[in-house]
């Protein structure tokens, strides 16, 4: 039970990253603030893993082109 939870929890956040390489367009202050909203997701999310102990530490960065979307390190190398 706890493996799926963990496998939900990481398609969830493969999810997020998608939404925020889709969201980098040149965006007005209403998608910006949307953008803002789902990096926290992003970052409550991965939190939350780490949380359940069977990862000790690891890095979270999403792309598009030459611009970074989200640069985030979690926990302990």
């Amino acid at each position: 039970m706890k493996i799926q939870n963990y496998f939900k929890r990481i398609v969830i956040v493969w999810f997020i990253g998608l939404i925020l390489v889709s969201c980098n367009q040149k965006a007005s202050s209403s998608k910006d603030s949307n953008i803002m909203v789902l990096r926290d997701s992003l970052t409550m999310e991965v939190n939350n893993l780490l949380k359940q102990g069977y990862i000790n530490g690891f890095g979270v960065a999403i792309v598009n082109d030459d611009t970074t979307l989200y640069a985030q390190g979690f926990g302990l190398s």
